[in-house]
């Protein structure tokens, strides 16, 4: 600020000597503001760096003379690091220092991305870091000459795990089908899809290559039945109860075959029918026995009431005989002639 000691007009000189102070103070102003707003900048990415779940580092990739990626050093890594990597007090070494087994794709990628500046994210395997699995988002920071590039990465050698682990039982519980010649099938409750594996289209008759909609499984349930398969699906849904029907099946060539289904219903949050899932078996030879059985047991029937006929069955193991009224009374008649 300007002061005179009598009243006048400022000079011109004067003019551009106050706008010079003003335009200083504005900058000197700026300035301590930028530098209040970097500092809060600065401490919200601290804080977020010391907090996340994630594993977090800088790292600047060094290069061979050839500019060939062949490392690279931790500059600044956040406290879970070592958590997730098993790396402890990374900073300032470089990778092969702390793995020197350390795949070769792990300077491949970074490089590329420092190189390149374009961000990736993947997932891989790391047998030099105990069998860890990482899932990593890479990214260039600074200026491209300054080499770095930051890693945000989670350690998913659990989910992995438990991956594997389910891939291991599907592949066991499609042997388990397979030998059973149990075909398994599941039906969208939301879309109407019906999804069926090989085994469940050659239940019905059907090719592998064959479209199986669920309009055309109920079209292959005998007429006589059909509705009555509908009407237990629907009682299955509606009282949250298993799905368990037998019924004929009318194959292209028009052979009848019997199919026994049971099935679960996977129900929402809310209550909704989301789909249901189940298996499916050809019990043909079985109900062909079943009615050579009882045709052979009617005739038996019939001929042990034909006259001076009759039947006796000795149980060996339990000593027991049992025979029917016309032997008993064959038997008797028998003793009262001999007699």
């Amino acid at each position: 600020m300007l002061c005179f000691d009598e009243a006048r007009m400022p000079t011109a000189w004067e003019y551009q000597l106050a706008d010079f102070g003003t335009q200083v103070a504005s900058i000197v102003f700026e300035r301590d503001r930028s530098h209040l707003t970097l500092r809060a900048s600065e401490a919200k990415y601290r804080t977020l760096f010391e907090s996340i779940d994630e594993g977090f580092c800088i790292c600047e990739m060094l290069f061979d003379s050839n500019g060939k990626p062949i490392d690279y050093r931790f500059v600044e890594v956040n406290p879970v690091f070592g958590r997730l990597t098993g790396l402890q007090q990374a900073t300032g070494k470089t990778a092969r220092e702390l793995v020197p087994d350390l795949e070769d794709y792990w300077f491949e990628i970074y490089g590329r991305v420092v190189l390149t500046g374009e961000p990736i994210r993947f997932e891989a395997h790391s047998p030099a870091m105990n069998n860890r699995w990482f899932d990593v988002n890479a990214f260039g920071v600074d200026e491209p000459q300054s080499h770095k590039f930051a890693i945000l990465f989670t350690n998913i050698s659990d989910r992995k795990q438990t991956e594997a682990r389910l891939r291991e039982n599907e592949a066991r519980l499609l042997i388990a089908l397979e030998t059973a010649k149990l075909g398994s099938w599941q039906l969208d409750l939301v879309t109407g899809v019906l999804d069926s594996s090989d085994q469940c289209k050659a239940n019905f008759g059907l090719p592998p290559e064959a479209e199986l909609s669920y309009q055309r499984l109920l079209e292959l349930i005998h007429p006589d039945d059909r509705q009555h398969v509908q009407q237990t699906v629907a009682q299955a849904i509606a009282n949250q109860i298993d799905y368990d029907a037998e019924y004929p099946t009318i194959w292209l060539d028009g052979s009848i075959h019997w199919m026994i289904a049971r099935g679960r219903t996977i129900y929402g949050s809310n209550g909704q029918p989301l789909r249901m899932i189940g298996v499916t078996l050809d019990i043909t030879e079985r109900k062909q026995v079943e009615e050579a059985l009882r045709q052979s047991e009617q005739q038996l029937r019939l001929a042990s009431e034909g006259p001076n006929l009759g039947l006796w069955h000795w149980d060996v193991q339990t000593d027991t005989l049992t025979w029917t009224d016309r032997c008993k009374a064959n038997t008797f008649r028998l003793r009262i002639k001999q007699y």
